[in-house]
């Protein structure tokens, strides 16, 4: 959405239904990675036309599981909340 002349901001919020694993198909008792949902913002700022600075936070609902390893007996990765900034320059 356009909140300025130069200034935008995004939000996408996404829900991820339960997954099986690996792991959960081949051994009784594994736990499939739950589901979980999320909130990513980026606000972003166009000073000039060859310029942008962008804020982008990321996974804004606190940490989850997303994917495993195919290997035996590994745990889902925790997936944890971050901030970045970037500056993009445009010649």
């Amino acid at each position: 959405m356009q909140i300025g002349q130069d200034v935008n901001l995004d939000l996408w919020f996404r829900y991820v239904d339960e997954l099986p694993t690996l792991t959960s198909s081949l051994v009784s008792g594994a736990l499939p990675l739950p589901s979980y949902t999320t909130l990513d913002i980026n606000l972003e700022w166009r000073p000039t036309r060859q310029m942008t600075l962008s804020l982008v936070a990321q996974d804004l609902l606190g940490s989850h599981g997303e994917f495993a390893s195919e290997f035996l007996g590994s745990v889902p990765q925790e997936i944890d909340a971050s901030v970045l900034g970037k500056l993009e320059w445009r010649f």
